[in-house]
């Protein structure tokens, strides 16, 4: 009876702790505990590149895709912080692939099926920046190195977002035109692949999966796209980088709104601090 009663109450526990998104890339600055509460007002900046998986040629950048995906992630990630106490009072998507490295050539078209030719980064930038080249380059360096933090994982994050000079210069300019305190930035960086490939390619394992076993194994469809996300909790004051997290997840529509407001803001912002109110 005892050992039942055991049972009985791990196994809803056990459940619980499966459903709860891994933490095993969640790093908080030794500043975290005191630097949050002096955060009051909060923004948020996307940017997200979007390459497709073409059939029969190369893969290139979509930027109309990349766009779309940036609009829900924002999207995403109000609701989700809204839920934990927060007042989002910023937020934008300046740019498609600020943070990727401007010396390199990139295949890119402007949607799906356009013509795709060779670019470097930042492949789109918001009007709005188009006759303030400062604000734009703050802008593309803090993004780009607030990527750059989070990717290496050898020292705290704060550490290499500071190393660059000038830092706190550039951030300086962005909390004056933002009005807030901090800005969580999410980088994204997926590859959207056709249906049609999706089921030609689960059709082919799924004969040689039957070969293999003679006949034994049911295939099910399924898609193989995928998104990388890396998030930063910056502090325009200091230029801490109190949270950060990064993570791929695989399968799903990585473009539509459903899938940020619940799957990847779920994943991705399950570990952003509550609020203290």
């Amino acid at each position: 009876m005892r050992l039942r009663n055991v049972i009985a109450i791990l196994t809803p526990l056990l459940l619980i702790a499966s459903c709860v998104p891994t933490r095993q890339f969640v790093r908080t600055d030794p500043t975290y505990e005191q630097s949050l509460p002096k955060i009051v007002k909060i923004g948020v900046v996307s940017d997200v590149c979007i390459a497709r998986d073409a059939v029969g040629s190369d893969d290139y950048i979509s930027i109309e895709d990349s766009k779309a995906a940036e609009s829900s992630m924002l999207a995403g990630a109000k609701e989700f912080l809204t839920q934990k106490d927060y007042e989002i009072v910023f937020q934008e998507s300046f740019f498609v692939g600020a943070f990727k490295k401007s010396e390199m050539s990139f295949k890119v078209a402007q949607r799906g099926g356009a013509e795709v030719s060779e670019s470097n980064p930042p492949f789109y930038f918001s009007e709005s920046l188009s006759t303030d080249e400062a604000y734009k380059q703050a802008l593309i360096k803090v993004i780009s190195k607030a990527q750059q933090s989070i990717e290496q994982k050898e020292l705290m994050p704060s550490y290499v977002f500071l190393s660059s000079g000038n830092m706190q210069e550039s951030l300086d300019m962005i909390a004056k035109r933002t009005n807030v305190d901090a800005i969580l930035f999410l980088m994204g960086n997926g590859m959207l692949v056709p249906v049609g490939k999706s089921v030609a390619q689960g059709v082919a394992t799924g004969v040689l999966s039957t070969a293999l076993t003679l006949g034994m194994v049911t295939y099910y469809q399924y898609d193989v796209s995928w998104l990388d996300t890396y998030a930063a909790l910056i502090d325009l004051k200091t230029g801490h980088v109190p949270w950060t997290n990064s993570l791929r997840l695989t399968q799903g529509n990585i473009i539509s709104q459903d899938y940020y407001t619940n799957r990847w803001s779920k994943e991705v912002l399950y570990h952003f601090p509550k609020k203290n109110k």
